[in-house]
């Protein structure tokens, strides 16, 4: 009787340890799968490939967890009609939160909409000016480029 319960014992610690296992798993892949940085390489590849579709799509996924590259890559993207149609509003406003977040690459977006008064914001040479000077400092060259 003893190794009867005791061969019980050891079937429910091993069931107990593949739940364990693929519910760990899960979480793992889930994690793996959903991680910005991740979803941006992605976008990445699929941009330098001109297919803007497939990463302005990641582009979006990484961009809604908050990371800064993604909101700048989705700022330029509208900006220059790359993956969907050209849209200065929504330029300006992926350059925004990307700039706020210290994003060199926001910063000289956002002060180029200043600049020329594009996507809802007013021409301000001071708020150009401002970020520009902003993503200098962080090296961005297009930054620089403005600049000059």
């Amino acid at each position: 009787m003893n190794s009867i319960i005791a061969n019980m014992k050891k079937s429910y610690i091993i069931v107990a340890v593949i739940l364990l296992v693929v519910i760990g798993g899960s979480v793992a892949f889930y994690e793996y799968e959903h991680n910005p940085k991740i979803e941006y390489q992605k976008g990445l590849h699929y941009y330098k490939d001109k297919n803007y579709q497939k990463a302005l799509s990641l582009f979006k996924e990484a961009a809604k967890q908050g990371y800064a590259p993604a909101e700048a890559k989705l700022g330029y993207m509208y900006k220059h009609g790359l993956g969907a149609s050209k849209d200065d509003n929504k330029a300006a406003y992926w350059f925004k939160k990307a700039a706020h977040q210290g994003n060199a690459r926001g910063e000289a977006g956002l002060g180029y909409m200043y600049l020329f008064g594009k996507g809802g914001v007013s021409k301000d040479y001071q708020k150009a000016l401002y970020w520009t000077k902003k993503a200098v400092k962080r090296g961005d060259a297009r930054a620089e480029y403005n600049l000059g």
